[in-house]
């Protein structure tokens, strides 16, 4: 009767950070610490999945990364770029194993974490007409151009700190 247990992994999330925002027009990276427990692991490899279709890894990268064979107590990074594809919140989840995995008795092969994905870049808005500083003595319209990587919902105007109006069809202010 052969007792002696077997390897696990142990995987830690080292970033981002649980319940980060990521915006969603920046690539990030996932860096995870994938180490053997018990005794050395074989053939080993480290698996990220999400739970909802905001979040991919980039078009150069798999799913599985290969780790090989990890020592006992001698930790491997291993590290994925991601991209948000639309705002929401998700679930990451890395999950290792090796060839030479036993029964699972910790299980610490496997850890989420919380990310949001927003918009958290502000639109740009560049005035058109009239000119700054300029001087108008009739009604007054001004033209801009604004945009937004999300899509722009509305438009506000305000003169000395005081809203002025707000657009929802997007092309221009007109005031007097």
């Amino acid at each position: 009767l052969n007792i002696s247990r077997q390897g696990e992994t142990n995987i830690t999330i080292i970033e981002p950070l649980n319940n980060s925002v990521k915006n969603t027009t920046d690539n990030f990276n996932l860096t995870a610490n994938v180490s053997s427990i018990i005794q050395d692991g074989t053939n080993c490899n480290a698996t990220i999945s999400f739970s909802q279709n905001m979040l991919n890894i980039t078009s150069d990268q798999n799913f599985t990364n290969l780790l090989g064979n990890l020592p006992l107590g001698t930790p491997r990074s291993t590290i994925w770029n991601l991209t948000g594809i639309r705002e929401g919140s998700l679930n990451v989840t890395v999950t290792s194993q090796c060839a030479s995995d036993g029964i699972i008795f910790e299980r610490a092969n496997y850890q989420t974490i919380f990310i949001t994905i927003a918009d958290t870049t502000p639109p740009l808005v560049s005035l058109i007409s009239p000119q700054n500083n300029s001087f108008v003595f009739t009604n007054l319209t001004f033209f801009y151009n604004v945009s937004e990587n999300t899509g722009i919902k509305n438009c506000s105007l305000y003169i000395d700190d005081i809203l002025n109006q707000t657009s929802l069809n997007v092309p221009a202010f007109t005031t007097q």
